[in-house]
């Protein structure tokens, strides 16, 4: 049974690099920059769209045509379409105003069920620099509803590469990574590997 537990302790130590559960950034990462835009909300003129945050930094934000908004990923934010008309007559310049209206149950604010998620770390040999997610609205008449459309993807040399949604669930991963990246994601899978042979073999061996 021991033995079991150290193989098992093993494994997690393998992985446990991939795993980022504080802020710090980890020796031998670094931090990648993340935004999003929403590129055709000129279609929807009689509208004002919002990012409002519910988590460790609260505040709204106004959308405006292909601005890229950043927030903290730990954050909470969703996104809200409400008619200007609407908007202009609202006091939000406190913390509590605004938490009261976004808590609320007002019928003329409209909010997206998209999820706002992004992984801000990588290895510190990875090219990548940047990403930003590129959003469209496509209803929001009975129900606002954006769509992911494609992610670009920003190298540090300043090279771009662009790649369209083909899951809503999954964002497409980018194509170019360092060779000690992919070098260290191949030892881990044969050590991963090794150590699972070593359990079925040994598994066998106690079963005779």
């Amino acid at each position: 049974m021991s033995k079991k537990l150290f193989i098992f302790g093993v494994i997690l130590i393998i992985f446990s690099s991939c795993l980022v559960t504080a802020d710090v950034i980890p020796s031998g990462q670094k931090g990648i920059s993340y935004c999003f835009r929403i590129e055709n909300l000129d279609a929807y003129p009689e509208y004002t769209f919002l990012i409002y945050s519910t988590g460790t930094s609260k505040g709204h934000e106004i959308i405006s045509q292909n601005s890229c908004i950043y927030f903290y990923k730990l954050s909470l934010p969703s996104i809200y379409a409400i008619k200007t008309s609407e908007f202009e007559k609202l006091n939000l310049n406190s913390t509590e105003d605004e938490s009261k209206f976004f808590s609320s149950n007002n019928i003329n604010l409209l909010k997206s069920d998209i999820a706002l998620t992004y992984n801000s770390l990588t290895d510190e040999d990875n090219p990548l620099n940047a990403m930003e997610d590129i959003f469209t609205v496509s209803s929001i008449d009975n129900k606002f509803e954006i769509k992911k459309s494609k992610i670009v993807y920003i190298y540090e040399d300043k090279t771009q590469e662009i790649l369209p949604y083909t899951s809503q669930s999954e964002r497409p991963k980018p194509t170019r990574v360092a060779d000690n990246y992919l070098l260290s994601i191949i030892l881990s899978a044969v050590a991963l590997l090794i150590i699972i042979g070593i359990i079925i073999f040994k598994s066998k061996k106690n079963k005779k």
